[in-house]
């Protein structure tokens, strides 16, 4: 969520696409989910060449993903011969790439359990696409690149947010959320864009 990676790019990342001694990761694929029945999941390019880019990490998710690792090695120590060792970054016990449908269904039985408003796990991309704009004073451009919108259109009508000031403490409060940190409840601070024609 905090990179604002589409879920199909989340799952196709391999570990080989991951420095955590720089803090960098690239996007090069994403994870198709053929419909339950229809053939196994697999790998392909993004779809527009502003998908493949490079993204920093902040040094918090660098520890989140080493702490990974490490758990995944354990995982693979565990299950021997059986482990198919696919390189990817999140994957079953055993090494398997995991499907679309059954990560949104978790998502939204973690979320339910947690007593949180019912949303579908691409909504944390817009989160994130809303957080990038709060950070940068509404930078559509930031947001294109992060995102890997193939033009700044898209990104303007996707996520074309316009920020107040609100939406700027807004967004520093989600970040403490994320760091664990708040003293205030949220509030609703984006509007939606308006557009003339």
């Amino acid at each position: 969520m905090r990179l604002g990676l589409r879920p199909s790019e989340a799952l196709g990342l391999s570990w080989g696409s991951v420095d955590l001694d720089a803090g960098t990761l690239r996007v090069v694929e994403k994870l198709v989910t053929p419909v339950k029945g229809a053939g196994d999941p697999y790998l392909e390019a993004p779809k527009s060449k502003a998908g493949v880019r490079m993204l920093a990490l902040s040094p918090a998710l660098v520890v989140i993903l080493r702490k990974h690792l490490a758990e995944q090695e354990a995982e693979q120590a565990k299950a021997e011969d059986a482990w198919r060792d696919n390189g990817l970054v999140f994957c079953d016990a055993y090494g398997r790439a995991l499907r679309g449908d059954s990560l949104n269904h978790t998502f939204h039985r973690l979320t339910e359990a947690a007593g949180l408003p019912t949303i579908r796990l691409y909504d944390l991309r817009r989160l994130a696409a809303a957080l990038v704009l709060a950070a940068t004073s509404g930078d559509l451009a930031e947001a294109k690149a992060q995102l890997g919108h193939s033009s700044i259109t898209l990104a303007a009508d996707t996520y074309g947010y316009r920020l107040t000031e609100q939406a700027a403490k807004t967004a520093k409060k989600v970040g403490d959320l994320l760091s664990g940190v708040t003293d205030a409840p949220l509030e609703y601070p984006l509007e939606p864009a308006r557009t003339t024609r």
